[in-house]
């Protein structure tokens, strides 16, 4: 049976102390550093083998995706972003760039990582529950595991 993970933006001793929270395996961005903007040149010229990028954007881009498939990066889908999104028409365009740039994720067999990236653990959810939000997105049950899934990869390099 696989393990799912979700990378959290606790430290090491906070994770350690609590390794696992509704059904997910706890990962301290300690472990796995992450490159965060909101650009997709940036995140371009940041695209290496095993890097961990979150768009903040979440910005459709086919250049990014290709580029990401070439050097076997990571992208971060942080789903605290559509849980504390403001109402309305700005979650509204979250969640179609959201689900734009998953689907060039799927299409062209990126590294979708998805998490709770967050230091608050009342925003965390339950892998039933990420599976009922992402499906939203038009995600089904195996994809939503396999974001949860795919960082086992990074853990062992």
């Amino acid at each position: 049976m696989p393990k799912y993970y979700s990378i959290v933006k606790w430290g090491e001793k906070e994770v350690k102390e609590k390794v696992r929270l509704d059904g997910l395996y706890l990962i301290s961005q300690d472990v796995i550093p992450i490159f965060e903007t909101d650009s997709p040149r940036i995140a371009v010229s940041h695209a290496k083998p095993g890097v961990v990028i979150y768009l903040t954007s979440y910005h459709p881009d086919l250049g990014l995706v290709r580029k990401l498939v070439e050097k076997k990066s990571y992208l971060l889908f942080n789903l605290t972003d559509l849980l504390t999104a403001p109402p309305g028409s700005k979650r509204q365009r979250l969640m179609f760039n959201m689900s734009k740039l998953l689907t060039l994720c799927i299409k062209y067999k990126v590294n979708y990582v998805f998490s709770y990236y967050t230091d608050d653990p009342y925003l965390m959810r339950s892998l039933k529950e990420s599976v009922a939000l992402l499906s939203l997105l038009g995600l089904k049950e195996e994809q939503v595991k396999l974001g949860f899934h795919i960082i086992e990869d990074r853990l062992y390099w």
